[in-house]
């Protein structure tokens, strides 16, 4: 079974990704990369740039452009829903865990409301 290296915050991006992206090589990897999620492949949470920074074009040899933000996100994906760096996970345990301790718990505001796409998440 294929292990798919992602970033915490990324786990909520895959629950309202709708098909925009920063380019149509992003947005081709990430849809791609959710089927494969979906198709329970094992994630593995990880602190660094993951499979979907592969293709954005803010990744600069192997690290993001904005350092900080990701890494807030990051963190406070992490301490909200409870889940370790560097564990592995299923795709529908992490949205399980997303869903009820960030998505429906009213917290998805607090992680990503500094995010560009947020106005696309903040409508659900």
């Amino acid at each position: 079974m294929k292990t798919l290296k992602i970033r915490p915050h990324h786990l909520l991006c895959t629950k309202f990704f709708c098909g925009n992206g920063y380019n149509s090589e992003f947005t081709e990897n990430i849809s791609r990369i959710l089927s494969e999620m979906k198709n329970e492949a094992l994630i593995s949470i990880t602190n660094e740039c993951d499979d979907i920074c592969k293709k954005c074009p803010n990744r600069v040899e192997n690290e993001c452009s904005d350092k900080i933000k990701p890494t807030e996100f990051d963190d406070m994906t992490v301490k909200l829903c409870g889940i370790e760096y560097g564990r592995t996970y299923t795709y529908s345990e992490l949205s399980r865990i997303a869903d009820e301790n960030v998505i429906y718990s009213g917290k998805l505001k607090d992680i990503c409301s500094q995010c560009r796409w947020f106005y696309i998440c903040g409508n659900f």
